[in-house]
């Protein structure tokens, strides 16, 4: 959520605040995703598991884990997916900026 921001903004450490940024912020398409997107992955109720920002090429800037000391890294989507999928396939969504 804080990918474009010159400095972050500590709401979206709430999960309650990044949802509600998702809903008037950005929109759901169906499109191939473009710089920038946000890829959010789902259980099998729709529960967000994790967000993540696509750059290109299907690889995403990612952040796996809650520690903070987990280092950001780039992973490709199907990696993403594998490391996710361990208990249930996730939903794979992608979200578009209202702003562009």
């Amino acid at each position: 959520m804080n990918f474009f921001k010159e400095k972050p903004d500590a709401q979206f450490f709430s999960a309650k605040s990044t949802q509600q940024a998702l809903e008037t912020d950005y929109a759901k398409t169906r499109e191939h995703p473009v710089y920038g997107d946000l890829i959010l992955l789902s259980d099998s109720r729709g529960r967000p598991i994790h967000l993540c920002v696509y750059l290109a090429d299907d690889v995403v800037f990612t952040k796996n884990g809650e520690d903070y000391m987990q280092p950001w890294v780039l992973m490709k989507i199907p990696d993403v997916l594998a490391y996710y999928n361990a208990r249930e396939p996730a939903q794979l969504t992608v979200f578009r900026s209202k702003k562009r």
